[in-house]
């Protein structure tokens, strides 16, 4: 997606808009312009609560763990990521570990989508998760 598109999405929408979820279709790391998307997404629908689905490849192999932190700094509220596999699992979490102060400093919660009850699609609470 371009930038022109989100912003033609973005001016189609009305206050009810509760949320954005970048997904679907392929991976959404993949776009160089994410970032600056979720920055526009939340300046122009500032209680829009911004979600990311993503198997976070891209940032063990090329990004690097500052990018999903980015994200947040961003306007991010929510990312669910998919570890399909045992080294992304092991390096999401040693990265969690080794970066839990500048997640805590963030505000930026931490669950296991499959064991703890938390429901996604929250909207009353202005906190920033990440779910794995």
């Amino acid at each position: 997606m371009s930038r022109s598109t989100l912003e033609n999405i973005l001016e189609g929408c009305t206050s009810k808009l509760r949320k954005i979820e970048y997904c679907l279709s392929g991976e959404p790391t993949m776009n160089k312009e994410l970032p600056e998307f979720i920055s526009l997404t939340k300046k122009k629908y500032p209680d829009v609560k911004n979600l990311v689905l993503s198997n976070t490849d891209l940032m063990r192999t090329k990004y690097g763990f500052g990018y999903l932190i980015d994200l947040f700094d961003r306007g991010m509220d929510y990312i669910q990521t998919d570890l399909y596999d045992q080294e992304s699992k092991d390096w999401f979490i040693d990265e969690c570990k080794k970066n839990k102060d500048i997640l805590k400093d963030r505000g930026i919660q931490i669950f296991d989508y499959y064991k703890v009850p938390f429901n996604l699609y929250s909207y009353g609470k202005k906190i920033k998760t990440i779910f794995f």
